[in-house]
């Protein structure tokens, strides 16, 4: 019986009884390259075991060493083919080494860093298909990309915007490498964009991230947008809070925003600028009166987590 560790339940829903799984190569002491075929009996996803139609040992130690489940190795390459122009993501067999799919796509092309993630357990409320365990990603200029690889379009389920760029010019700084651990990834490079700092470093340092959402943008918007200043006029003003993915921003509990205004002379004024909740659509409401004074009024908004 192998104990498994840190494995989600999809995993799970792929073994059935009577699945061959291969074991290795180990890199024990005596045991070194080995590959063993067994044919799984059982599993149990609560207690995460996998149980085996007859005991096998290849010098893997109970409680000790992980275990990895691999069936395809996911390829990045330069070109579709001949066609120099646009990239492709190749799906092989771990196995024989065959080509199992080839997918064209511009965003396959002139790609470094990549990794595997696990986002089971990240969005809420409404967002929550988007946990899913099978992320492929990857770094495309300053966007890190998703592709779920049991989707058989291979489309991009989600990006998030990164700061891999000149604070003061259009360079995009490259990501050489990723590395994950839990909800942080780790982005390898040689410039940064330190809280809007340019820093170069000799040699290269990872710079950290976050897989949790958190707010980047507030859209406003006001209906009407233009009002008579007659100190009773009124416009609803709404604001939208997303978050890194350009999806809204929720979380349990809710986050809160609030509003101000300058201009508009006396009389004029938000009704309820808040803190108030977002909502479940991660907007938020306030009415504007028109004062007496003719002229440029801002609305502004902040967001608290």
């Amino acid at each position: 019986q192998l104990q498994l560790l840190q494995l989600t339940t999809d995993v799970f829903a792929q073994i059935t009884s009577g699945t061959t799984l291969f074991l290795g190569p180990s890199t024990k002491s005596g045991f070194e390259g080995e590959l063993l075929r067994v044919t799984a009996s059982s599993t149990n996803p609560a207690t995460k075991t996998i149980t085996l139609t007859s005991d096998k040992s290849v010098g893997f130690v109970n409680g000790v060493d992980k275990v990895v489940f691999s069936k395809h190795i996911w390829l990045f390459n330069q070109n579709y083919l001949q066609e120099t122009g646009t990239g492709a993501l190749y799906k092989i067999n771990l196995l024989d080494g065959n080509i199992l799919s080839r997918t064209k796509g511009g965003a396959f092309k002139d790609i470094d860093a990549t990794d595997f993630v696990d986002l089971t357990d990240v969005f809420e409320g409404s967002l929550t298909s988007f946990n899913l365990p099978s992320y492929l990603i990857f770094i495309r200029t300053n966007n890190l990309l998703f592709i779920d690889v049991f989707d058989s379009q291979l489309t991009t389920s989600l990006s998030s915007i990164q700061n891999n760029l000149s604070p003061s010019t259009a360079e995009v700084y490259p990501v050489f490498d990723l590395a994950i651990e839990g909800d942080t990834f780790f982005r390898l490079q040689k410039k940064f964009n330190i809280n809007g700092t340019e820093s170069s470093e000799s040699t290269y340092n990872y710079q950290l991230a976050t897989f949790k959402p958190f707010p980047t943008a507030i859209a406003l918007s006001a209906v009407p947008a233009i009002l008579p200043a007659d100190s009773n006029s009124t416009s609803l003003v709404t604001a939208v809070v997303t978050d890194q993915y350009a999806l809204p921003y929720l979380q349990v509990p809710a986050a809160q925003i609030t509003f101000q205004t300058s201009g508009g002379g006396s009389n004029s004024g938000l009704d309820a600028p808040g803190p108030k909740d977002l909502s479940l659509t991660a907007t938020a409401t306030v009415t504007y009166e028109a004062g007496q004074d003719a002229g440029l009024v801002t609305i502004s908004a902040e967001v608290t987590i």
